[in-house]
């Protein structure tokens, strides 16, 4: 039996999500020049053994809609870009959703049969399981104990018109199959007829992780699963990384049934806690799936749990097949995904996948209503007008933050901000690896088990955590706003040094070069770097430079800010882009590198980031208990620079980082296990 794990239970595991995937397939009629209703929508084939996929074209065809159908895409689109502006109205909606997620006591009542103990079994992770209301029933099963109840981890998802009370969308939603449901997967698809299925993510993450059963590689001859068999008819992959496969099923002991053909499309690229780097490879998905007549039956969806990626998918397509039939209920997201969720738990589950939704949405929208299968994606380059800026924009910039040494005493509120006068009298030549350990006085070990209890109880309520990030991004900066306090970086002479139009400096903390290498009197020493303080008492305890990657005509810039403010300590958190490092000053510098840290998401575990705290100084050792206020230190961080810690998974990491390192802390080593 599969070892079985929690993915919604929200434990300081380094990775609080709240929970996992979902995907949706997009239907429309084609053309008929008349206004489209929900019948016509799914007016198609009964029998997917009828469809042929056999000819599935290489790139997928342009759909074409009827002036009503342009009208009403042209209108959604003006609502959702309304919306996509405003990040932090979105992080409050997301936030309500949520609020009012399903508490653990009210899965044990709904999902029932999903819990008996002959099915545990064949579920992947012990709390993402369908509900006993809409699970996908198996009849008859390959298990006959009465009480398995002809169970699979599945879930027949459904949103209905506004106007109709017929539904426009229908998935089943699924978990990717273990070993031993390989079986039950294929006599699901072959029972409800399901001429698609739509694999969201890998086989094996990383090289580590199986998060799916391999039950459809099959380019080697015919693969049997108990009374069925697959063969690979033919495999694709395109240029947007899918991998197309027709696969024939056919069931051994019905000889004089026709073989039935499905079509898998399989997106491997999206990560399995993130959100592709653009929309282009999930709204191809959409885009082949327009011409496919809804009543073939329903299309699975699946990547590892079913929650995530799945619900990402299915909210997308769905919302764009209800659009295409005149259901402008579909322009309120946040109701979407809440029927989603009212049908299996945990559909959609982090703030970037919501507004991976919301992005996806707009673009398929302005693709459609200019007429084109290829339009450029507003989840793109930071320079696009119209995406989303301070919401998403942490993820491609880059920071660099500088502290102080340590002097190898236990620190206290007075030493923790004094360092070196000169960093060039300090020898890093001779780093230690691992960091050694740093010993606690009695009161600073007391410091440590107070904030580390007050940090559990928070870690234990997302929806408080997620209360905390809704009301900071409400409160955020506004572009006008930026206008009157970035008047030096928003400067013609300054505006090419910048790397991101809507990331710069305020005025009252930027970094002044003085002398500059530019010497025009209008550049006024500019860089792209602020300083950062947090205060305990009049006393600053941190103190950083927040930069963004240099530009290969600002790096001379970057070094001379470095040598001018005396930084120690380089951390930089992200791959390497320029390997020329000309030092022509005698200057020692630490230079610490994360390159692992996606650009998409936060960190697997918070080891790594921790290792770099080690070797700097924190708050809470010197006796501020004000840090215990994660959201009021972030909101003093924004106030120096627009948009620090940017999406609530990286505000979520803080959380669980800081407990992290207090247990380890309070343990007394430095090498305690990220749990």
């Amino acid at each position: 039996m599969t070892a079985q794990k929690s993915i919604l239970s929200a434990s300081h595991d380094g990775n609080l999500s709240f929970c996992r995937r979902t995907r949706q397939s997009a239907m429309a009629a084609e053309d008929s020049g008349k206004t489209p209703s929900v019948e016509n929508i799914f007016t198609g084939f009964r029998d997917s053994r009828r469809f042929d996929f056999s000819l599935a074209d290489p790139t997928p065809s342009t759909l074409t809609l009827s002036p009503d159908q342009l009208n009403f895409c042209h209108k959604a689109l003006g609502i959702f870009r309304e919306k996509i502006v405003d990040p932090g109205s979105i992080a409050l909606e997301f936030g309500n959703l949520q609020a009012n997620r399903m508490l653990s006591s009210e899965m044990q009542l709904s999902c029932t049969v999903a819990m008996n103990s002959d099915n545990l079994g064949k579920n992947r992770y012990t709390d993402v399981v369908p509900f006993d209301k809409n699970r996908v029933v198996l009849n008859p099963s390959k298990d006959y104990r009465s009480s398995a109840k002809g169970y699979i981890n599945a879930s027949f998802i459904k949103v209905t018109s506004s106007s109709s009370s017929e539904s426009i969308s229908q998935f089943i939603a699924t978990q990717g199959p273990l070993p031993h449901t390989m079986e039950d997967f294929w006599e699901m698809v072959i029972q409800h007829h399901c001429p698609i299925i739509v694999m969201l993510s890998r086989l094996v993450d990383n090289h580590k992780t199986v998060k799916c059963g391999d039950y459809f590689q099959a380019e080697d001859g015919p693969r049997k699963f108990g009374k069925k068999s697959i063969v690979t008819k033919w495999i694709k992959t395109t240029d947007t990384s899918l991998v197309l496969r027709n696969l024939e099923v056919n069931c051994l002991l019905q000889t004089e049934e026709h073989p039935m053909s499905i079509l898998h499309i399989q997106y491997p690229e999206w990560p399995d806690n993130g959100i592709p780097n653009d929309t282009v490879s999930v709204r191809e998905i959409i885009k082949r799936l327009y011409q496919v007549p809804p009543r073939l039956g329903p299309i699975i969806v699946h990547c590892s749990a079913g929650i995530g990626r799945t619900g990402t998918y299915c909210a997308i397509h769905n919302t764009i097949q209800r659009i295409l039939a005149g259901d402008m209920s579909a322009l309120d997201l946040a109701k979407t995904v809440a029927m989603l969720r009212d049908q299996r738990i945990g559909m959609v589950e982090t703030m970037d996948q919501y507004l991976f939704c919301y992005n996806a949405i707009v673009d398929e929208l302005k693709d459609l209503t200019v007429g084109t299968n290829a339009g450029t994606s507003l989840f793109s380059p930071p320079h696009t007008t119209g995406n989303l800026t301070s919401c998403r924009r942490a993820r491609s910039h880059r920071q660099s933050v500088m502290a102080t040494a340590n002097s190898g005493k236990s620190p206290s509120a007075a030493n923790l901000s004094t360092g070196y006068g000169d960093s060039k009298r300090f020898d890093f030549s001779s780093a230690d690896s691992p960091p050694s350990k740093l010993s606690l006085s009695p009161d600073q070990l007391s410091y440590c088990h107070r904030a580390l209890e007050v940090f559990r109880g928070k870690i234990v309520d997302p929806d408080s955590i997620a209360r905390e990030f809704a009301n900071l991004q409400a409160n955020r900066m506004w572009p006008s706003e930026l206008q009157l306090t970035c008047t030096v970086a928003m400067n013609s002479v300054n505006s090419e040094k910048n790397r991101y139009s809507d990331v710069m400096p305020f005025d009252n903390n930027r970094v002044v070069l003085n002398p500059c290498k530019d010497y025009r009197s209008s550049a006024k020493g500019y860089v792209n770097a602020s300083l950062i303080k947090t205060s305990s008492s009049s006393e600053s305890i941190s103190q950083f430079i927040a930069t963004q990657g240099p530009l290969s005509h600002t790096v001379e810039d970057f070094w001379e800010m470095v040598i001018q403010q005396h930084c120690p300590v380089i951390v930089m958190l992200t791959r390497l882009v320029d390997n020329h490092k000309t030092e022509d000053k005698p200057m020692s510098v630490l230079h610490i590198q994360y390159p692992e840290w996606p650009d998409h998401g936060v960190p697997r575990d918070t080891v790594a980031v921790r290792e770099i705290l080690k070797r700097l100084y924190q708050r809470i050792l010197a006796g501020d208990m004000s840090a215990l206020d994660l959201a009021k230190t972030v909101a003093i961080f924004r106030s120096q620079r627009i948009g620090m810690v940017q999406t609530m998974d990286q505000y979520f990491f803080c959380y669980n980082a800081i407990v992290d390192e207090l247990e380890d802390l309070t343990a007394g080593t430095n090498t305690g296990t990220s749990s």
